[in-house]
């Protein structure tokens, strides 16, 4: 069974009542990492702005994977386009 929090929310519900997308997108990407990849430790997600294309949204996510007995950094970018979906 997956659990109902699984992924993150419908950010169009988001846009109707909130003033702050970004910080609520990034919010909701730190819980989500959190709470469903426990591997994960440390979690920084960053809204890395990009004038060139104004409508995409895109964030680095960093942290630490444990790995034989050793933290291993680890970073990733993630992007929002247009129609709502997360490319990494």
């Amino acid at each position: 069974m997956i659990d109902n929090e699984y992924g993150l929310p419908d950010f169009n519900d988001v846009l109707s009542n909130n003033t702050n997308l970004v910080r609520n997108i990034q919010q909701n990407i730190r819980t989500s990492i959190e709470k469903f990849e426990p591997r994960l430790k440390n979690v920084e997600v960053h809204y890395r702005q990009d004038n060139h294309n104004p409508l995409q949204l895109s964030f680095g996510i960093g942290g630490e994977v444990m790995h034989n007995g050793g933290k291993v950094p680890m970073s990733i970018n993630i992007f929002m386009g247009v129609d709502g979906q997360f490319n990494v």
